[in-house]
Order: structure tokens, then C-alpha cells, then sequence
């Protein structure tokens, strides 16, 4: 049976809140944000993350994964190192999340750690980022 991320098009496991994504389609029963394709599911993840570069500064994969994933309900640490090691970064390099091929990497390692795979294309994962990019 596929992860409960993965059947509610919510691959980072983006809990509901005061904002309405684009493609969100309701709320699951964990609280967590189901929307009507994995594309906007992607590209929410990926939205998420250019926010908390952007309007909270944080630009390093210790940074972000600290705010996507804190400690009170999660092994932060271990979430670390998976992501720093999936993308081939250090935990306290600055990344540049307005490159897409960053932004595809971190958005591909937070899916792979939250569903224990990764069940979408390469073009998924693009068109996902370029979307939260507003690139064509």
C-alpha cells in the first residue's frame, strides 16, 4: 500500500494550516493537506521550500529540514543527514533554491524521506519546480 503522503497527492506531508494551496482538495483525517494531483503536491512542497528560503532565510538543508520537520515530532537529525547525503551536500552548505536542479534535489530528497520512495518521473519532479519557479 502506497504512503498515506503519496495517496493524498501530498508527497512532503504538508500539514493543513491558514493557507489554500492551488489543487488542494481537503484535509485528511491526520490533518495533513490533500490535493487533486501529485503535481500540485509537488509544486506546494516545492513552494513551501522557496518561502522558507526567501521569506525566513533559511538556506541550508540543517536550516530548512529544522523548520520542515522540527524536533518535537521528528528524529530532525537523522532527517539531516538523509537529505544532506541524498542531495551530495553538507548540512551547512548554502544552497541556491531559485536553481531549479537545487530545488529538484531537495524537493526529491524530502518526498524519498517522508514516503520511503520516490514513485514519480523526472519530468514530474521538473515541471513541479519549475512551476513554484514561475518558470515556463
Amino acid at each position: 500500500m502506497d504512503a498515506l503522503g503519496i495517496r493524498s497527492n501530498n508527497p512532503g506531508n504538508i500539514r493543513a494550516g491558514s493557507v489554500k494551496w492551488h489543487g488542494q482538495v481537503g484535509v485528511n483525517i491526520h490533518g495533513f493537506v490533500v490535493f487533486d494531483t501529485p503535481r500540485n503536491g509537488l509544486r506546494a512542497l516545492a513552494k513551501l521550500l522557496l518561502t522558507y528560503y526567501d521569506k525566513h532565510g533559511l538556506k541550508t538543508v540543517r536550516g530548512i529540514v529544522t523548520r520542515w520537520a522540527p524536533p518535537v515530532e521528528n528524529n530532525t537529525p537523522a532527517y539531516i543527514a538523509s537529505v544532506a547525503l541524498d542531495i551530495d551536500r553538507g548540512a551547512d552548505e548554502v544552497l541556491d533554491l531559485h536553481d531549479p536542479d537545487t530545488l529538484d534535489d531537495l524537493v526529491h530528497a524530502i518526498v524519498l524521506h517522508e514516503n520511503g520512495y520516490f514513485p514519480y518521473t523526472a519530468r514530474d519532479l521538473v515541471t513541479a519546480a519549475n512551476d513554484a519557479l514561475g518558470v515556463a
